[in-house]
């Protein structure tokens, strides 16, 4: 596979969010997060799981955090 890139967005960023992103990181996709449409939704998660997370994803698999709108203009152009 090439350099091909996968968008993720879901409801558990430091559980779902996180595993899927290091999924496509392994398989070689560039992993683009849309910051916004993520959320930590389990009541007992310290304040910071949410941001640890994604410094995870931007620090370790180099993939980038970015929040709908950019999102919006930078990979879903009209064709």
């Amino acid at each position: 596979m090439g350099c091909d890139t996968v968008l993720i967005a879901g409801a558990s960023t430091d559980n779902t969010v996180l595993w899927t992103a290091g999924d496509a990181h392994q398989y070689r996709y560039r992993v683009v997060i849309v910051e916004d449409c993520t959320m930590v939704h389990r009541e007992k998660e310290p304040p910071g799981a949410q941001e640890c997370a994604l410094r995870i994803i931007r620090n370790v698999l180099r993939g980038e955090v970015l929040p709908l709108h950019e999102v919006t203009a930078k990979y879903l152009k009209a064709t």
